[in-house]
């Protein structure tokens, strides 16, 4: 009989076939992603859906195979018969596959009942069909098409199981899907081929046989595509929530796995889990260190064997964990057994774990070791009853010696007191109670955690402890009492039973806050008084170094210019070397003196209104002979408004100036110093500042760091260039806040100068002394070589008992053109003063027969008008307002500076 395929309806079967093995394979591989009723309910919606698919198939092929002629229907029992074995095999090929652990022969079964799945619902199928003619089969094709059916499901569920292991993806689903969609329509098609019908009569169809028709074949599609989407929908939300789920089980094994390592970390506690029967899964340090086990020793085993009778133990257990059952917890506290023997007490706490279907999964057991707790209870318990019997006992005499101790310990500045061994005071006198505050009638029986507090006594339990073991301690503490600190000195001796055994002890306390305080006086000053000695050598030696290089200098080229055998030349070099010598040995000697005052506190400066035009003559006239031996310029310029007066020491200030301008031009060797005078503000005030800038050595930054650091210079070799103490900065900032100032090293480059800052108060009313606001900037120059100074025969009565301070004057006076006597002291000078017709005096101070003071107090009380100049080597400013006020005219110190001299004596010749 011819018969041919319907090529629209072969593509759709071909089609179902796939789309059913997608769904199948999709919902059987979520059923191996859970246990339970869960797995079952997954993997019978995979065979129901793969059994349906093979049917729809089935069916709708056989539509496809067309006989011209011929009516065609089914048998109703068999084609139910042939579904329901399509899908309890493939059933059993999804349970199969689905096990933990899936081997070779479990995948060889599930494979063929796979393909049982397949070819038993064709071959039931066609043996279900109902037509007028019969089929020849050809029996090779019929083994083709199981073998395709066979090899096909094994490769199906091999990429199931695959996937199972490793994250599924689309497209591997999706071949296994077309593998198991061509198996299921290559079987059918090959099983098609191997049938030939022929025509034959036979009983027909009969009413109650399923007839075939178009309507029914969209019916059979319809419903299984219905069928299909909805397990393919179901295993998707599936998937989604296994994804959800995986991430909540990732985050759990990470606070399972914190937990864990809490858990184990846990030393004085037993947690430990176990199983539904008591047996242990899991072991911590702290169950390790309490029961002597190790965790290989015990896992698995049953709890019993920490009971002293394992056979009681177990019947114990099972009552322990039926208890937990039943009430949610257990409690107790029982006796158990280590590994070693040794038995403990232990508190238990027994608490069942569940599962996510809140069935219980096993149990939890804590025990933590309370046989320290046990023993000490005990214990308390013993020495109560001991403590009962002796009060009953000596009560009476207690009473008596109470009294007694009262009396004689409440008339006593120590702080007595007594406490038993359960730390509660039997006796406290007036004073003890004063200092900690306590009624002296409530103190009996309190506790001393009661009396001193809870912070101090756990302070003292160390010592407490140490006193109850027999020995007497001793202590000192600081505390606060009424406000202040106090210093307590303890002492704590035991007290003993007639069996020898403590029984409390007796508290003795002195307050020794004075001795401390004196202590510490005596300390403090013995530091002070080493830092003054230590201070005092550092500066003897500084001054012995510092005094004896320019005396020594003094002193040598003396003994040269003494000796016959120098030149000319060099006995003026050597006339020069002493006379520079000179002048540092009392720079060093003024500086010392003045940073001595300003050390201690007592320098004081005089602030008078100065003409600020003195100031700026004074820094040129003085400073610019030394610049014009060094062949330098000096230039002293101003700049915007500045005061016509200022309020400031001046004798301070030029100290100060000279000291910083002097410094530029000490260290310059060529180029100039200028002198820029201008107003800086400084918060709501301004500052007078003198910004020296000189183009000489300059300084590095880690020579600017010991600056101002006494006794210092920039280094050893400036030290020996150009010699000096390090005195004059650290004078001059010192100075400079004394005048409401500071200096400061604005800028510094080595090789190419520095930049001084030096500012002060100028102690002036802004709106009244200022000149006009409009900036200007005025700059004087000084010659290089500026004038000499005459004396004009100016007639001058020297006073000294100094024969070679008198030798040194005369000389110096007659060469500046002035006529000189002299005289040997007081007497003698007041005697030549009435005689002669002296325009000036000259008169030292201290001096034999009659002093400076006294002579000229006596030539002021005779009439003597003229100008008295007090010349002297006391130059502290004290002894200079003395001078002045005794009725000296001026006052000159020694070493004589040869200019200062004549230009004082010039203002005189006038």
């Amino acid at each position: 009989m011819e018969t041919q395929f319907n090529p629209l309806l072969v593509t759709v079967s071909i089609l179902v076939a796939i789309f059913a093995s997608y769904v199948a394979l999709n919902l059987a591989y979520n059923g191996t992603l859970v246990q339970g009723r869960k797995q079952a309910w997954w993997l019978s919606a995979g065979a129901l859906a793969m059994g349906m698919g093979i049917w729809s198939m089935h069916f709708v092929g056989m539509l496809a195979f067309e006989m011209p002629g011929m009516a065609m229907a089914y048998d109703v029992p068999l084609m139910v018969l042939s579904v329901v074995v399509a899908i309890s095999a493939s059933a059993l090929a999804f349970y199969i596959t689905s096990r933990p652990e899936v081997s070779i022969k479990s995948i060889v079964f599930g494979g063929a009942a796979m393909a049982v799945a397949i070819a038993g619902m064709h071959y039931i199928g066609m043996y279900s069909m109902r037509m007028e003619a019969v089929i020849e089969w050809n029996y090779f094709l019929v083994f083709i098409s199981i073998v395709i059916a066979l090899v096909a499901s094994w490769g199906a569920l091999w990429m199931l199981i695959r996937m199972r292991h490793q994250a599924a993806h689309f497209s591997e689903i999706i071949i296994a899907s077309v593998v198991m969609g061509f198996a299921v329509s290559g079987m059918h098609y090959t099983g098609m081929y191997a049938a030939k019908f022929h025509h034959a009569d036979t009983e027909g169809i009969q009413s109650s046989n399923l007839l075939v028709s178009s309507g029914l074949a969209v019916t059979v599609i319809a419903t299984t595509l219905l069928i299909l989407f909805v397990g393919l929908i179901s295993s998707v939300l599936q998937k989604m929530w296994v994804r959800e789920s995986e991430g909540a089980k990732e985050s759990l094994g990470k606070s399972e796995e914190k937990f864990r390592h809490l858990i184990n970390a846990v030393k004085d506690y037993a947690i430990f889990m176990l199983d539904l029967n008591g047996h242990i899964t899991t072991w911590n340090s702290g169950a390790e260190r309490i029961t002597g086990y190790k965790e290989e020793e015990v896992l698995g085993k049953h709890i019993s064997i920490f009971f002293v009778d394992e056979e009681a133990g177990r019947r114990t257990a099972e009552q322990e964990l039926l208890g937990a059952k039943n009430l949610g917890r257990y409690e107790a506290e029982v006796q158990q057994v280590r590994k070693d023997g040794s038995r403990y007490w232990a508190s238990i706490v027994l608490t069942p774990l569940y599962d996510a279907y809140e069935n219980i999964s096993g149990y939890s057991k804590v025990i933590r070791d309370i046989t320290e707790f046990k023993e000490a209870d005990r214990k308390l318990r013993q020495l109560n009853e001991e403590l009962e019997i002796r009060v009953r006992a000596r009560t009476e005499a207690l009473a008596h010696r109470e009294r007694q101790l009262r009396t004689i310990t409440n008339a006593s500045p120590i702080l007595i007191a007594e406490i038993d061994i359960n730390e509660r005071f039997l006796f406290a006198n007036e004073a003890f109670c004063k200092y900690f505050q306590y009624p002296g009638n409530d103190i009996i029986d309190k506790t001393l955690t009661n009396v001193i507090g809870a912070q101090r006594r756990e302070e003292a339990d160390d010592l407490i402890r140490r006193v109850f073991q027999g020995e007497q301690v001793g202590y000192e503490r600081r505390s606060r009492h009424d406000g202040i600190n106090t210093y307590l000195a303890s002492t704590l001796i035991p007290e003993f039973s007639e069996s020898n055994k403590v029984i409390g002890f007796i508290y003795i306390g002195t307050d020794v806050t004075k001795y401390k305080e004196i202590q510490a006086e005596l300390e403090k000053a013995k530091l002070a008084a080493e830092s003054a000695n230590s201070t005092k050598s550092a500066f003897l030696a500084n001054m012995s170094h510092e005094i004896r290089t320019p005396l020594g200098a003094i002193l040598g080229f003396s003994e040269l210019l003494a000796s016959n055998e120098m030149s000319p030349s060099e006995r003026v070099n050597s006339a020069e070397v002493i006379k520079r010598n000179g002048r540092l040995l009392s720079n060093i000697i003024n500086d010392i003196l003045d940073l001595s005052k300003v050390e201690a506190g007592k320098m004081q400066v005089e602030k008078v209104e100065v003409p600020f035009s003195d100031v700026m003559k004074e820094i040129g006239s003085v400073l610019s002979l030394e610049a014009a031996e060094k062949g330098i310029e000096l230039k002293v310029t101003s700049e915007g408004a500045i005061p016509e007066q200022i309020k400031t020491d001046p004798l301070r200030l030029r100290q100060v100036i000279f000291n910083i301008v002097g410094n530029a031009i000490k260290f310059t060797s060529h180029g100039s110093v200028v002198v820029n005078v201008t107003l800086l503000p400084s918060g709501k005030n301004t500052k007078l500042a003198f910004i020296v800038k000189d183009t000489g050595e300059g300084i590095s930054r880690e020579q600017a760091s010991n600056l101002f650091t006494p006794f210092t210079q920039a280094d050893v070799s400036t030290t020996r260039r150009f010699g000096g103490t390090g005195l004059g900065l650290v004078l001059s900032k010192k100075l400079a806040h004394a005048l409401g100032g500071d200096v400061v090293l604005t800028e510094s480059t080595p090789g190419k100068g520095s930049t001084f800052t030096i500012t002060i108060d100028p102690g002036v009313n802004q709106k009244v002394l200022f000149e006009s606001s409009v900036a200007k900037k005025e700059t004087i120059e000084f010659p290089l070589h500026p004038g000499r100074t005459d004396l004009n025969s100016l007639k001058v009565l020297v006073v000294d008992d100094s024969m070679d301070n008198l030798a040194l004057i005369r000389k110096i006076l007659i060469l500046a053109g002035a006529r000189v006597d002299i005289a040997s002291n007081g007497k003698e000078g007041i005697e030549k003063a009435l005689r002669g017709n002296f325009d000036l005096i000259l008169m030292d101070l201290q001096m034999p027969e009659m002093d400076g003071y006294e002579a000229n107090r006596k030539l002021r009380e005779s009439g003597f008008k003229k100008p008295i100049i007090a010349l002297t080597a006391h130059a502290m400013k004290e002894e200079k307002l003395r001078t002045l006020r005794s009725g000296f005219d001026d006052h000159l110190t020694k070493p004589i500076d040869q200019g200062a001299l004549i230009k004082t004596l010039a203002t005189y010749a006038i």
